[in-house]
């Protein structure tokens, strides 16, 4: 800053006072100075932030996308999968049924005794042994078997006056831990079920 005459003389004189001579005193009757603060420039406005209203169609356009893709699906293996759960229905309860059938009741023909007491295979002798003495028990109780039935379904319709009933539990149940826990039947064990049912046999060979 350029310091006229009068303004030296000014400063002369008051550099010994108490007035701040670092602070620049201008003259009211002269031109306005220049003003050079030496600030740096005002920063340029920043970059707006996304756009909310853009964000909020992209994400409307991706959901109704995906639901689109959704209700293809379905339309086009949802028939399918009715219908296999359909077709599986009768399969799973086939399935519970022939588990709930033990075979002492339904197992085809009756083996006769003299065939049974022929068989080497104990374990087998015990099983069709239980599923003679039963079926013929619960006939000559003239009771009807039913395919649904359980050996103990069977034992359950065979009146309590019944003579040599407890044998006839016992040798059922023996012959179950046979077939289903494939248990094996010794010689001494076969011969005593076979003593205790032959009352139930009514006698005959056949």
């Amino acid at each position: 800053m350029e310091v006229l005459p009068e303004g030296q003389a000014y400063l002369d004189a008051v550099r010994f006072g108490r007035i701040d001579t670092d602070v620049a005193y201008f003259d009211p009757a002269g031109a306005a100075p220049k003003l050079a603060t030496g600030q740096a420039p005002p920063a340029p406005p920043g970059i707006d932030g996304p756009d909310v209203g853009s964000m909020t169609n992209m994400v409307a356009v991706v959901a109704a996308v995906l639901l689109v893709a959704m209700l293809v699906l379905v339309f086009n293996f949802g028939g399918n999968i009715v219908l296999s759960a359909k077709e599986e229905a009768p399969n799973v309860a086939r399935a519970r049924r022939n588990q709930r059938s033990p075979g002492l009741v339904d197992s085809g023909p009756l083996t006769d005794l003299q065939t049974i007491l022929s068989l080497p295979d104990r374990r087998l002798a015990l099983i069709l042994l239980a599923r003679l003495a039963l079926v013929r028990t619960v006939a000559a109780n003239g009771v009807l078997l039913q395919d649904s039935w359980t050996a103990r379904d069977a034992l359950r319709h065979i009146p309590k006056k019944q003579e040599h009933l407890e044998a006839l539990q016992r040798l059922v149940l023996a012959g179950e831990w046979a077939q289903f826990g494939n248990r094996d039947v010794s010689e001494e064990e076969f011969v005593s079920q076979l003593q205790n049912a032959r009352p139930l046999l009514g006698g005959t060979a056949g």
